[in-house]
């Protein structure tokens, strides 16, 4: 007898989401180390070349060797061939992409929707380790992420007319850029980068012109909060994590009255 898949229970599938969730986040730990160098040209590397190696001794890794999370554990967070200590942006990847799909899934069900919205996510995530770390938000991530949430809107994958993501992602991106021009006017200096911009645009082609004002109001408390936190005065705050965090406040709370309020709706 064959195994009707809708007939599993939701553990399964959300079981399964975190084991593909731990498994993207293997990859994605190599995106936020490579996709940075890449973009610098600081080295000869590619996202498939070469193959996964320790930094410290060169020794290419074992297949072993790079079991989500698990490897981690066994090998006590530590190099299998000269025991130099593992980085620990691959292992929070990891988990942290796994709770994501899990957390979905659990939510929507195994569903397009937890689909779309698990990749949305994850994305986001990289784009916030990335601009944490090197103050960068690479144009492979942005764009591309604009364009989905654009071609996704075409047929209702994101519960947005097609209108509406357009407006979002030209709006968003024109509501930086007027922000940044009047920081740059008054201050003499850039306070935003264009990866800023168009990461912004993204936001706006994926959570609709509606978002703009919570997405705005949201990420900017959220970038001086960070900024004091950091308390360093020589080192300006990375706005793409306040950006990404704004994205999910708003997404989580889009049902919610006030948030209604602060959209328009």
């Amino acid at each position: 007898m064959s195994l009707e898949l809708n007939t599993l229970p939701a553990a399964f599938w959300t079981v399964m989401a975190a084991v593909l969730g731990a498994m993207l986040g293997s990859f994605t730990g190599v995106v936020v180390y490579r996709l940075p160098r890449m973009v610098l040209q600081e080295a000869e590397l590619n996202l498939a070349f070469p193959a996964s190696h320790c930094p410290s001794c060169g020794e290419n890794l074992h297949w072993w060797h790079n079991l989500p999370v698990i490897s981690y554990a066994l090998l006590r967070g530590r190099c299998g061939f000269c025991q130099a200590p593992i980085g620990r942006v691959n292992l929070f990847m990891e988990l942290a992409l796994a709770l994501i799909w899990a957390g979905f899934v659990a939510a929507l069900g195994p569903s397009g929707q937890a689909l779309v919205w698990a990749g949305f996510f994850s994305v986001l995530l990289v784009l916030l380790v990335i601009d944490w770390q090197t103050m960068l938000l690479p144009d492979a991530l942005t764009l591309p992420l604009m364009w989905a949430g654009l071609l996704l809107a075409t047929v209702g994958a994101t519960q947005l007319s097609l209108g509406l993501a357009v407006w979002g992602a030209a709006g968003g991106y024109m509501v930086l850029w007027l922000v940044a021009e009047v920081f740059k006017r008054a201050r003499g200096v850039d306070g935003m980068g264009g990866g800023d911009l168009k990461l912004m645009a993204a936001l706006g082609a994926w959570l609709g012109a509606w978002a703009l004002l919570p997405l705005v109001l949201f990420s900017s408390l959220l970038h001086v909060l960070l900024a004091l936190a950091m308390g360093r005065r020589d080192q300006p705050a990375p706005f793409g994590p306040a950006l990404v965090a704004a994205a999910v406040l708003v997404w989580a709370c889009r049902e919610q009255a006030w948030m209604r309020v602060l959209m328009g709706l």
